[in-house]
């Protein structure tokens, strides 16, 4: 199904966010950034792609009680170092420093941990970056993961790369899958989560259509947060 709560953590410019809603006109999609001449990118260039989004200016590392279990599918497209789009950012290398990586981590696990509460129980948690570092990608996962045992791996829905469609974990590179840095994670039920049980059910059908916004070259962990966990 093509229904259900989109929310697009760090949006601006909003170009996610409008494609999910030309991909589910029926979805609600929420698309957030903390800076308001931001916001307005994003109001601007729905208004222009003729789709309606909810629209706010608000800063995700910070909860807000409204937003608790609110949403089937949490994108958190943090900020990163970029290292993933050399090819479009070269000034990158030059003027990125070891310090820049660490304030970046800290604030993409900020944003991970507090969204991770707006997830529904049975819908997804989608961690993305355009870097290629394991710091910034996996080690961030890992660490959610192990101070968060309601979720665990998702699963990577990508037909048009049948080696990466349907795995726990794929490396793309541009020399063989044609895009840039794109570092996917995803799994099932982990070994040391016995008590995690689940219905994908709507959920799982609005997240394959949420995964046609990922063509692009990003590094995207998806999480699942099964419908009826019970920690054994």
């Amino acid at each position: 199904g093509g229904t259900g709560r989109f929310l697009d953590c760090c949006s601006a410019p909003g170009g996610k966010a409008v494609y999910v809603k030309q991909l589910c006109p029926e979805a609600e999609v929420t698309a957030c950034d903390v800076h308001r001449h931001r916001t307005e990118l994003i109001n601007k260039y729905a208004e222009r792609m003729g789709v309606n989004l909810f629209v706010v200016c608000k800063d995700m590392t910070v909860y807000d009680e409204k937003l608790d279990s609110a949403f089937d599918v949490v994108l958190c497209d943090v900020p990163c170092s970029g290292f993933g789009v050399l090819d479009n950012r070269p000034d990158i290398k030059l003027f990125r420093e070891n310090k820049d990586i660490s304030e970046l981590m800290k604030l993409q696990y900020a944003i991970l941990t507090n969204c991770s509460r707006y997830v529904k129980r049975g819908g997804y948690l989608v961690y993305s970056t355009c870097t290629v570092f394991d710091n910034e990608n996996g080690q961030n996962v890992r660490k959610f993961l192990k101070e968060h045992d309601a979720f665990c791996y998702g699963t990577i829905r990508l037909a048009e790369f049948p080696d990466a469609d349907g795995a726990n974990f794929y490396q793309f590179l541009p020399h063989k899958d044609g895009v840039q840095g794109l570092h996917c994670f995803s799994g099932t039920v982990s070994e040391n989560l016995p008590g995690i049980f689940w219905d994908l059910g709507e959920a799982s059908s609005f997240f394959d259509k949420i995964c046609r916004i990922f063509p692009f070259p990003v590094n995207r962990i998806s999480l699942h947060f099964p419908d009826n966990w019970i920690k054994m």
